[in-house]
C-alpha cells in the first residue's frame, strides 16, 4: 500500500521481511530504480521492516507490483 506523505512530498511504501543485515544504502540502491527516493526508514525492533519514500505514486505502484512477485 502507498500512503501519501505531505511532509516529505511523496508516497511511503511499506516493505517487510527484510534480512537482518540489510542497510539503508542497499535499500536506496535497490529502490532508486523506481524513481527518486525521499526517505528510507528501517525498524529493527519489530522484525526487519522499512518504509521507502518515493516521489511518484505511479512508481510506487510499479514497485509494489514487482516486489509482490518476488
Amino acid at each position: 500500500m502507498a500512503i501519501f506523505d505531505s511532509v516529505r512530498g511523496g508516497y511511503r511504501i511499506f516493505v517487510g521481511d527484510l534480512g537482518p543485515r540489510v542497510g539503508k544504502m542497499e535499500l536506496e540502491k535497490e529502490f532508486s530504480r523506481f524513481g527518486p527516493i525521499t526517505d528510507v526508514w528501517i525498524a529493527r525492533s519489530v522484525g526487519c521492516t522499512c518504509c521507502v519514500g518515493l516521489r511518484s505514486l505511479q512508481k510506487g505502484v510499479t514497485l509494489i507490483t514487482k516486489s509482490d512477485q518476488i
